[in-house]
């Protein structure tokens, strides 16, 4: 019998490790006469529960475990029920390191939504805003593995699970080392409502018109300025409408008066609509 995942053949449990697949040496004979421990020296690498757990791949050696793992499992008879398991192992883990991932994209998200001066960080967490397109990957691979509730469906899905492992794997690399730009969609930047050039302030009109109407007025926007204003945090864009001196104050109290921002939306909307 193969040793379970977290014990070496002895039964002694190893501390804060997972093993996974049977290695990237042969495999086991899928003949059941030949299937024995003393048939193939196959060894179960194991993984550090907080260092697995903090990249989707440790190595190419490790990603190519995985994926020699996942081709085994995709040739296994639903009626296997210890390599069922064992597959339950590796989608376990594969999913906890896709959700961390997809927090981090989400988390990245806001940030760019508060870089276009539409909310402050704080705000843009419960804004409603699409979802990047490389997040949306990383959630096709998840939706993916936990709809497989037998190995025979992992085996008209695993080449597929494969390539998208290797785009979230780069998305993972990329986010890492601050080198990630975010996608609406394929070939779209997920900031691609924004003006070139625009300030902090141009970045809020323009995407307030883009919300709720080119022809949006002055008072309306007004309005919507007034309701993200926040004197308190040093991090908000808009601070403060001052409608006795008609006057808007933003970034670092910059001021400016309401017919410039009635300026402002005419011209944008030549531009930009």
């Amino acid at each position: 019998m193969a040793p379970v995942p977290g014990q070496t053949r002895d039964g002694n449990t190893m501390s804060k490790e997972f093993f996974l697949g049977r290695g990237s040496g042969e495999y086991p004979s899928k003949d059941p006469d030949r299937r024995q421990d003393s048939d193939t020296p196959h060894r179960r690498v194991g993984y550090t529960l907080k260092g697995y757990t903090s990249n989707l791949f440790l190595s190419l050696f490790d990603q190519q475990e995985i994926f020699n793992s996942l081709d085994y499992y995709a040739t296994s008879l639903d009626s296997d029920s210890t390599d069922y398991n064992f597959f339950s192992e590796v989608r376990l883990i594969l999913v906890k390191n896709l959700n961390r991932l997809s927090k981090a994209l989400q988390d990245f998200e806001v940030s760019e939504i508060a870089k276009l001066g539409m909310l402050d960080a704080g705000r843009a967490a419960f804004y409603e805003y699409r979802m990047s397109y490389q997040r949306k990957i990383v959630t096709d691979i998840q939706d993916r593995l936990m709809a497989i509730g037998r190995l025979s469906q992992l085996t008209g899905q695993v080449d597929i699970i494969k390539v998208l492992l290797l785009q979230a794997w780069v998305i993972d690399i990329q986010l890492k080392t601050n080198t990630l730009e975010l996608l609406a969609e394929k070939g779209k930047k997920f900031s691609s409502s924004s003006g070139k050039g625009l300030d902090a302030l141009g970045n809020i009109l323009l995407n307030l018109m883009q919300q709720h109407g080119k022809d949006t007025g002055k008072k309306q926007i007004l309005k919507l300025l007034e309701d993200m204003a926040d004197t308190s945090s040093e991090q908000a864009v808009i601070r403060e409408v001052d409608y006795e001196n008609k006057l808007v104050y933003w970034s670092r109290f910059t001021p400016t008066a309401f017919d410039t921002i009635g300026n402002r939306l005419s011209k944008y909307k030549k531009k930009y609509f």
